[in-house]
């Protein structure tokens, strides 16, 4: 069976989301592949996740990152023998650059590399960015890749995510309900700043998820005796695909959580926080996926403007945009490069 390793890590540092979009490709390719993770020094609870998904674990010494914003950071190759006997490796992280692909193809590889600058110099043979609105004519690749793999139709959606699609979806007509996250670590959190709004400004009832990196739980105190409240940490992508199949509505940045949701047809508040959100975020407010809070900034004219618009016609319009054959889009690719 051909064997794919990736090469990803999560932390505090740097948030989860290259790790969550890793694991969604891997279970994608579980069927036909036999999958490895190099990570990092990787938490417990990190760990937990890799070997409950029924993945192998590869434990790498402990990398200094810089912060993700500003991509600069450089790290040595790594992956040393581990390298060897792998068919495709999988690389996501800003500080894999030219030298590492180069060095790891040395070992007669293929290498996939997941990014989302949306072009550049690549010594890889495939790029996936899902991102909408990226052209494949700003990258630059050898003549022999195998291409690029672009925009929502490659989305890296989670199992229970894909397959909530192919039962369909409640129209939404009331906006009572909302789901709101802001990934593993809330650099800033936005949580509670979201929470502050629209407790004192609305009605709706609200399942607060924070990730296990959320470092300013004391902050949400004050929230949590609300009845209106509930937070949710450390929730699988089954609770969490059903909190928002529960949901009116959601508040979530422009990040892996954003293609969940639109995967899940519901109505979304959004925005960026970070430098490599803001391609995901110009592209999908081009197909007019969501309404926009001006970096979480002014949750009034969002609200109002939400609760202007035609639900249905926001879920019709999530139908086009990512689709239910993600999966088997992701299969064929790797099987023609294997």
């Amino acid at each position: 069976m051909t064997k794919i390793l990736f090469r990803v890590d999560a932390n505090a540092k740097i948030g989860w989301g290259h790790f969550y979009r890793c694991l969604a490709l891997a279970k994608m390719l579980a069927d036909n592949f036999q999958i490895s993770f190099a990570v990092s020094a990787p938490s417990q609870s990190l760990q937990k996740v890799i070997i409950e998904s029924g993945f192998n674990l590869i434990e790498l010494k402990a990398f200094v990152y810089t912060t993700p914003d500003e991509r600069i950071g450089y790290i040595p190759f790594d992956l040393g023998d581990y390298a060897k006997g792998v068919d495709i490796v999988v690389l996501d992280g800003y500080w894999f650059g030219l030298d590492y692909c180069r060095k790891l193809k040395r070992n007669d590889v293929y290498v996939v590399m997941i990014e989302d600058d949306g072009g550049g110099t690549y010594e890889v043979d495939l790029i996936i960015n899902h991102a909408p609105g990226v052209e494949e004519k700003n990258y630059v690749l050898p003549s022999n890749c195998f291409g690029t793999a672009l925009g929502p139709k490659y989305a890296l959606l989670r199992p229970a995510f894909l397959q909530a699609m192919t039962n369909g979806y409640e129209v939404k007509n009331k906006l009572k309900k909302a789901v709101i996250s802001f990934g593993g670590a809330d650099f800033y959190n936005l949580t509670k700043l979201t929470l502050d709004w629209f407790v004192k400004h609305t009605k709706v009832e609200f399942d607060v998820v924070i990730g296990n990196s959320y470092a300013y739980m004391d902050s949400l105190s004050p929230f949590i005796q609300n009845e209106r409240v509930k937070v949710h940490q450390g929730l699988s992508e089954i609770e969490m695909c059903q909190l928002m199949k529960g949901a009116d509505f959601g508040v979530l940045p422009a990040s892996g959580l954003l293609f969940e949701a639109i995967a899940m047809r519901l109505p979304i508040i959004s925005g960026y926080y970070a430098d490599n959100q803001l391609k995901i975020f110009n592209g999908f407010k081009a197909l007019h996926a969501f309404v926009d809070s001006n970096k979480f900034k002014d949750f009034a004219s969002a609200w109002k403007e939400l609760n202007l618009l035609e639900l249905k016609s926001i879920q019709e319009r999530h139908t086009h945009i990512i689709d239910s054959q993600v999966k088997g889009r992701y299969q064929n690719l790797f099987k023609n490069i294997s």
